[in-house]
């Protein structure tokens, strides 16, 4: 009886109700504090900070709140000032918390000297891949008689055969002479048109062809924007150049020089209709690193 008395009794319910709002209280405020700790509301959106000098980050993220760590490139970039910022992360556009640190990496000072690597008795296709993956530039494609065709048999730079192993500065311009098989064989030429001039390189010695003399027009105002507007030999899907030919470029920026044949070229292919893929698909000639215009 008496504890049916204590449990109904104002003093054990006044004592529940006490531990129940010193509960409720104890979980809002560490909530609460909690919200405030961590900055549950607050956010920053990072801005792009490529190109900047590290300087500018710094003032840039300090006046954001944030902290950074800088990361130095062993590569030199040079569509990016020297010792400016390459690479960010998080990536520009993330939203972060105050004091969050961001990694930053910095362009290198200058190009450095690498180790050049050996390319000879590989196919054309992979030489380009390993000079141009360690930061060479591929020049002129020499043809020679020789039993491998579309084989590398010997690198230059400026004018001198290189003999490996040897180190030349990122950047440095390097030919290679290539075997031509026992025949004279022919390759067509590709489309060029509205290409910069790196990609037309790129496309040519693809095509196991070379950029041949290149005219700028008298009004060009910025050559980094400048395209093929014409090219001689024209585009052909027949046999027409022996490998190493040169092609001829006329370069412009003026945006009325466009070429708009593209799609009468791409469909004048005589093999398009026996072909396993789309006209469209051929724009970027996806199935001619061979040179060979049979489906």
């Amino acid at each position: 009886m008496s504890f049916f008395r204590f449990l109904v009794s104002k003093h054990l319910w006044l004592s529940v109700l006490a531990m129940v709002i010193i509960v409720v209280g104890l979980i809002w405020g560490t909530l609460k504090w909690l919200n405030h700790f961590t900055l549950q509301d607050v956010t920053i959106t990072l801005p792009n900070l490529q190109t900047f000098s590290l300087s500018e980050a710094e003032d840039t993220l300090e006046a954001l709140g944030l902290r950074f760590d800088v990361v130095d490139s062993s590569d030199y970039f040079p569509d990016y000032p020297r010792s400016s910022v390459i690479d960010q992360f998080p990536e520009a556009g993330v939203a972060v918390k105050p004091n969050r640190r961001i990694s930053l990496t910095l362009n290198a000072r200058d190009f450095k000297k690498v180790p050049v690597p050996d390319v000879i008795e590989k196919t054309r296709r992979r030489a380009l891949y390993d000079l141009e993956s360690k930061g060479f530039v591929v020049g002129k494609l020499e043809y020679v008689p020789y039993i491998g065709k579309d084989v590398v048999v010997g690198i230059s730079h400026k004018g001198s055969e290189l003999i490996l192993p040897v180190e030349l500065m990122q950047g440095s311009t390097i030919d290679l002479i290539i075997g031509m098989g026992l025949s004279s064989e022919r390759v067509r030429v590709p489309y060029l048109k509205n290409l910069s001039m790196d990609d037309a390189r790129e496309k040519l010695n693809a095509f196991s062809l070379n950029v041949g003399a290149v005219v700028y027009d008298d009004e060009l105002g910025d050559t980094a924007s400048a395209f093929v507007y014409r090219q001689s030999p024209a585009p052909s899907w027949e046999p027409r150049l022996r490998m190493g030919g040169n092609v001829d470029l006329w370069m412009t920026d003026d945006q009325n020089k466009l070429a708009i044949d593209s799609l009468e070229f791409y469909e004048a292919n005589p093999y398009a209709d026996t072909l396993e893929v789309p006209v469209d698909s051929l724009y970027h000639d996806d199935w001619t690193d061979t040179n060979d215009i049979t489906p």
